[in-house]
């Protein structure tokens, strides 16, 4: 067990450091360290129900990221666009979670 945690510590901190994301996002970074995780060339899903799950969503930790305001709360001339950083998966799936610097 302390041998796992060493590992997924060394994971989170090669994400904090390789992204140059704050520190205080460090769960973020956990979580999307976890994800993916493999088992001997397989995902835990694999393991699980013998299939190959879709990886069609995964997207690096740190990956620039755009989040689009519907029109309805614009004005004229306001950016509908706000740019922002992927840092992990919504906890019950379907999603993306991001940071805005701002």
């Amino acid at each position: 067990m302390e041998s796992l945690i060493g590992v997924l510590t060394n994971a989170v901190l090669a994400k904090l450091h390789d992204s140059a994301l704050p520190s205080f996002l460090w769960a973020e970074a956990y979580d999307a360290a976890i994800h993916p995780h493999t088992l001997g060339g397989r995902t835990l899903y694999e393991v699980l129900y013998g299939v190959k799950p879709g990886v069609s969503h995964f997207r690096a930790f740190r990956a620039p990221s755009a989040i689009i305001e519907p029109k309805e709360r614009l004005r004229t001339l306001d950016n509908r666009a706000t740019m922002s950083f992927f840092v992990g998966y919504k906890y019950d799936g379907g999603g993306y979670r991001v940071w805005d610097p701002k």
